[in-house]
């Protein structure tokens, strides 16, 4: 089945309001054995939104358009698709009784603008939106299907969960089934090699990507149900780990924060650091999970020269090694642990901005951990602007304290 998603706004256009919708739906479709074929961006314009609409009528079978269901007169996507359509706009009165009782339960005044929110054409039917006041159109007409969800996120994804996806899943005669494998420390082009035969794969396939958290692996695979494409998974998914054995962190929807969180509690292990460059984001993001105090003790950021004296380096040291080097680096890793009694001490330092510091170049990254006796060390030189940087330098943190623990 060919998919096309089409997306409502010009405030996307401008860069006011990020594509979510797109990429959410993107996700979903092969889950259910849609292709998505086509994704399209278009402005709240009458005539170009037609021109839309009767191309990807021409094109596709199924038809996926979020956005423009709003009350005001710059939301056309029912006007436009009901002239694409050459069907007729009509109140539906049921509708415009819940629309009423939607602002009454909630004892605000129904403004009456928002009676174009019940209007429909013959061949749709509604979807009903119990956190907003856009409902849904499900149009089945001449072979095709078009589905109008609202542009808000949560709107869209809770119509999508509750009433979309179940139905189609009824519908379909096959399903993609994805297995996601995330690596660390080796570049696209190491795995590439490593895993080149695979990549030559048709059922299941195998793509390699990067993200922030590092080189993941895809593995796909198109079955008449989950069963059947998990088996058809496995004995790839099995090669690929062998391959990249002491590589691979994680796997699917997980985060390395959570990883390190799990290996670091069933290892009894504490965790003190300093961080210099990335300025608190690598304690902010070990932060973010549930019961992290049960192995994080704290963290010194420190930015300043004079804050790592504090910490316990010695100025003629600091002189003589600067304030980013690998010796510094490492000393702040024993510090670390020394001020919070635990068991590891981490520490990292470096150059975010654009211009060097002590003759090191933007993206120079030193990182050392220890426990107390056991040193690892990293050196590094990693391109992106600050912000990109600093984030980069949070996963290589998180993969210094796996690696250092798989070696325990």
């Amino acid at each position: 089945m060919k998919a096309e998603i089409i997306s409502v706004g010009t405030e996307l256009l401008l860069g006011e309001t990020l594509d979510t919708n797109s990429n959410y739906l993107a996700q979903e479709l092969p889950e259910i054995g849609i292709d998505l074929l086509w994704a399209t961006q278009i402005g709240d314009n009458f005539d170009r939104l037609i021109d839309i609409f009767n191309n990807a009528m021409r094109r596709s079978d199924i038809i996926f358009v979020t956005g423009g269901l709003g009350p005001t007169e710059d939301d056309i996507t029912r006007e436009t698709l009901a002239k694409a359509l050459n069907e007729s706009l009509t109140i539906d009165k049921k509708q415009e009784k819940q629309l009423r009782n939607f602002f009454s339960e909630r004892k605000r005044e129904f403004p009456e603008k928002n009676v174009k929110q019940a209007t429909i054409i013959k061949s749709a039917k509604f979807l009903s939106n119990p956190i907003g006041t856009a409902p849904g159109w499900w149009i089945k007409k001449n072979s095709i299907e078009i589905i109008l969800m609202p542009g808000p996120p949560a709107e869209m994804k809770k119509m999508w969960q509750e009433q979309i996806k179940p139905l189609l899943i009824k519908e379909s005669d096959s399903v993609l089934v994805k297995k996601i494998i995330k690596t660390s420390t080796l570049g696209e082009s190491n795995i590439n090699e490593m895993v080149e035969q695979f990549l030559h794969y048709k059922n299941p396939s195998v793509g390699i990507y990067v993200k922030k958290d590092g080189v993941s692996l895809r593995i796909a695979a198109k079955a008449k149900n989950k069963a059947t494409a998990m088996n058809l998974i496995k004995p790839v998914e099995k090669k690929l780990k062998k391959i990249l054995k002491g590589y691979v962190w994680g796997e699917d929807d997980e985060k390395y924060g959570e990883i390190i969180l799990k290996n670091m509690i069933e290892k009894n292990l504490t965790l003190g650091l300093i961080e210099s460059v990335t300025g608190g984001k690598i304690a902010d993001e070990i932060t973010n999970y549930n019961n992290s105090s049960k192995y994080f003790l704290g963290s010194l950021i420190a930015y300043d020269k004079n804050v790592k004296i504090f910490s316990g380096l010695d100025s003629k040291f600091l002189k003589e090694e600067g304030t980013v080097s690998a010796a510094t680096t490492k000393k702040l890793a024993k510090n670390a642990k020394n001020i919070f009694n635990s068991d590891l001490g981490l520490a990292i330092t470096g150059v975010a901005g654009n211009k060097a510091v002590e003759k090191h170049e933007s993206g120079t990254l030193f990182l050392s951990i220890t426990d107390g006796e056991r040193f690892l060390n990293k050196e590094m030189i990693i391109s992106g602007d600050r912000i990109q940087i600093k984030n980069r330098a949070v996963f290589l943190a998180f993969a210094l304290i796996n690696e250092f623990m798989l070696k325990k």
